[in-house]
């Protein structure tokens, strides 16, 4: 994998993102999601294991639009259901935000408080 694919291509847990393919693909299987979703999935999977809140989602997909904090809610679980089993490494840390929990990176899941189970 070249430099290029690094950046476009994002894996997680059971899932794979390509920005320049718009692709999605769950447990080897494409995933249809709108482009909000897409945002999210991959800010989530791009820093793995890192939490970032409602505003921080926010600030990132539409930074000059006046969208409900709750909004992210909606399409976490939209994201979620449209994943299948690896939807629950989308984990929400309550009270602060939403991480993409990678259980082949120790630090962001088996040594943190929020794990996958």
């Amino acid at each position: 994998m070249n430099a290029t694919q690094e950046e476009t291509v994002l894996i997680g847990q059971d899932v794979s993102l390509n920005w320049d393919r718009f692709e999605v693909f769950s447990d080897s299987r494409e995933v249809n999601l709108t482009l909000t979703e897409f945002k999210i999935l991959s800010i989530l999977l791009k820093d793995a294991g890192s939490v970032k809140t409602r505003h921080h989602l926010l600030e990132d997909i539409a930074p000059n639009h006046k969208i409900a904090m709750r909004n992210i809610d909606v399409h976490i679980q939209s994201i979620r259901r449209k994943l299948g089993p690896p939807g629950k490494y989308l984990v929400t840390i309550r009270g602060l935000g939403y991480k993409w929990c990678d259980r082949s990176n120790p630090s962001s899941a088996m040594n943190s408080r929020h794990y996958c189970s």
